[in-house]
């Protein structure tokens, strides 16, 4: 018969305080003077990271054609970048799945007697007795 062990309680809320349970105790605060649910909300604001200096170089790089992410990282390490693989391969696969700068151009209206017609419509009559039938009504 297996032992009985209390071990529903681990990992939760027993032997520590309400503060803890909610996130700390600015959590707490943050909500208790909140006069609306609007102010519990806080700003998402992106926080800087260690490539950010190096994005426009990593753009330019991109744009010129150079898409190897091995090579990218080794060009910001001899510059001593501290940057990792990671962070350039998540930058540029963000780079190449944007849509391009500009859209290609629309295409232009070409004339009706510049459209190719398809072989067999026209082209041969006599092979297609019924349509030179028709056409002769």
């Amino acid at each position: 018969m297996p032992r009985s062990t209390n071990c529903s309680l681990r990992g939760t809320r027993a032997g520590r305080s309400p503060a803890t349970w909610a996130g700390g105790l600015n959590t707490v605060l943050r909500y208790a003077r909140a006069a609306t649910w609007q102010d519990t909300l806080r700003e998402n604001r992106p926080r800087p990271s260690r490539l950010d200096p190096y994005k426009p170089y990593l753009e330019r790089r991109f744009a010129e054609g150079h898409m190897n992410v091995t090579r990218l990282h080794r060009e910001l390490i001899a510059e001593n970048a501290p940057v990792t693989y990671q962070m350039v391969r998540a930058y540029i696969a963000t780079l190449r799945a944007a849509p391009p700068q500009a859209p290609p151009p629309p295409p232009t209206a070409g004339r009706a007697d510049e459209v190719p017609q398809p072989p067999g419509l026209g082209q041969f009559p006599d092979r297609f007795p019924q349509r030179a039938r028709l056409r002769a009504r």
